[in-house]
C-alpha cells in the first residue's frame, strides 16, 4: 500500500523538478538563494490537493480567486522579480 501511495508521488515531484529546471534556465529564473534541490518542496506544498481543497470547499473561494492567489505565491516564492514589476508573469 506504501508504494501504490508513494509512486504518484515521486511522478508529481519529477514533474516539478523538471519544470523548475526549465525556469531556472530561464533569464532571471529562480529567485536569489533558492536552489534546485528546494524548490519542488515549495511548489509540493502550493500544489497540494490539501491547500486547493481548503481554500475552494472549505472557504469557499472560487477557481479564479485560487488560481490568482497560487499564481501570486508562486511568482513570489520562486521566481526571480520580474523586470515589469510585481504581479507580471513571465
Amino acid at each position: 500500500m506504501t508504494e501504490v501511495v508513494r509512486q504518484p508521488e515521486q511522478r508529481r515531484q519529477g514533474a516539478h523538478r523538471e519544470a523548475l529546471r526549465v525556469v531556472a534556465a530561464e533569464p532571471g529564473g529562480l529567485r536569489d538563494g533558492l536552489t534546485l534541490s528546494g524548490a519542488p518542496d515549495i511548489l509540493m506544498v502550493l500544489f497540494s490537493s490539501d491547500v486547493y481543497q481548503a481554500l475552494r470547499a472549505g472557504r469557499g473561494w472560487s477557481r479564479a480567486r485560487c488560481t490568482k492567489f497560487l499564481a501570486d505565491l508562486v511568482q513570489g516564492q520562486l521566481l526571480a522579480p520580474s523586470p515589469q514589476g510585481p504581479g507580471a508573469l513571465r
